[in-house]
């Protein structure tokens, strides 16, 4: 069936291909095997701490030759649909952007900014696709309701931070959550790379995006306008955009049936396997 019907594969990382460091047995056989037989082989991960060439460098630390071009990660994702929402373009005050004698642009041009709660990976990812990310509270930890009111007074009145990105942030603080939901209820966009609400490291859940992501929208009131990650199908759909692959004839594996399964389905994907190298276990079918 596989022979037949597949013609592209799109491969979770964490729990397929690896766990932690460490690459999960036979599994570069098999992305070999799949190569040898004119498979075209794609890698999508939830994961939003890290870039795409983060994740080529540990491939090829692994032994096994991927370009970033075949890698899609929720912070990539994250940065497309902001580029989709034209995030990294120059806006004027007028229509016709007016321009210098040189072709200069000139006049009042701002680019919208994004305020992010998230690690390395979504910044390194904002900033090839020429979006400007605010700083906004840096690492700040407390806010005060008088630092909230101060807030309010010294933002910029015209709001130059046109959406709040969130993904999975080791420095979370209250002053970030604070900071966020303040923009969004001051009408920034509110965007979420995934839902996943932890990972398992050792024998307990290790809180993940989607605990931050469901802090924010309880302090704002507000739901993400989308998941960029799975299981939403937007990598599917970049993928495709990108890469012209049928989806009927793709096949997409994971270890998790919430995300990466049900990303599948909602890709349309023409198949999908699930593995028990990962979280879900033969037990939870």
């Amino acid at each position: 069936e596989l022979d037949e019907d597949v013609d592209s594969v799109v491969i979770d990382c964490d729990g397929v291909v690896w766990n932690g460091d460490a690459l999960i047995p036979g599994a570069k056989a098999a992305i070999e095997a799949l190569r040898a037989k004119k498979k075209r082989v794609f890698f999508a991960t939830n994961n939003s701490t890290k870039s795409r060439a983060h994740y080529a460098a540990k491939f090829a630390s692994l032994g096994v030759d991927v370009s970033k071009y075949e890698i899609y990660t929720s912070a990539y994702a994250a940065a497309m649909y902001l580029k989709q929402r034209r995030f990294d373009e120059i806006e004027d005050g007028d229509d016709a952007e007016p321009r210098g004698e040189h072709g200069e642009r000139v006049g009042d041009a701002r680019q919208k900014k994004v305020y992010v709660i998230g690690e390395r990976g979504v910044m390194e990812e904002m900033e090839e696709a020429g979006i400007d990310v605010e700083a906004g509270v840096y690492d700040s930890v407390r806010c005060t309701g008088r630092d909230w009111e101060e807030m309010e007074e010294w933002l910029d009145p015209e709001n130059d931070v046109g959406a709040v990105v969130v993904g999975s942030d080791s420095a979370f603080t209250f002053a970030k959550l604070a900071y966020a939901s303040l923009q969004i209820q001051r009408g920034a966009l509110f965007i979420a790379t995934n839902p996943d609400a932890g990972d398992k490291i050792g024998r307990a859940l290790y809180p993940g995006a989607g605990a931050i992501v469901n802090a924010v929208a309880t302090a704002c009131g507000e739901q993400p306008e989308i998941y960029c990650g799975k299981p939403s199908s937007f990598m599917l759909d970049l993928l495709c955009e990108h890469t012209n692959i049928d989806m009927s004839r793709t096949l997409v594996v994971g270890d998790r049936i919430d995300t990466d399964i049900a990303f599948g389905k909602a890709g349309k994907a023409g198949l999908t396997a699930l593995v028990f190298t990962g979280v879900t276990d033969s037990e939870q079918l």
